[in-house]
């Protein structure tokens, strides 16, 4: 599959979800921006869409866009399929902000991630 066609199906599978979602060109210059960005139940979120078959992270640039908008509160990271997407519009919220992963509750004290092990109070 085509990272393009990944990011059509995956723009679809959002707005189905009620997200609003915009596609991020990027420029010669490499803008760093994620290739899909928007909002889902009242929070932000920017996805950056890699082939299948070469699962890896952002460059440089992308992996601090990503880094900012988790910062700032968002949810971010780098998709490779469509199951991926998917699932994570079915666990949403309870999503981990800083992989993706599932969430787990952690006493009355909140939520972590066993993942990346990362705590989440909100």
């Amino acid at each position: 599959m085509k990272e393009a066609t990944l990011q059509t199906a995956a723009k679809r599978a959002l707005e189905r979800a009620g997200a609003y979602v915009e596609n991020n060109h990027g420029s010669a210059h490499g803008s760093g921006r994620p290739d899909l960005s928007g909002c889902l139940q009242g929070l932000y979120f920017g996805f950056e869409l890699k082939r299948p078959d070469r699962p890896r992270k952002g460059t440089v640039l992308q992996e601090h866009v990503l880094a900012q908008i988790r910062l700032a509160g968002g949810w971010a990271g780098v998709i490779n399929n469509l199951d991926q997407i998917s699932d994570i519009i079915r666990r949403w919220p309870f999503v981990c902000r800083h992989c993706l992963g599932s969430l787990e509750r952690l006493g009355e004290a909140g939520l972590w991630c066993p993942a990346c092990k990362k705590e989440h109070n909100g």
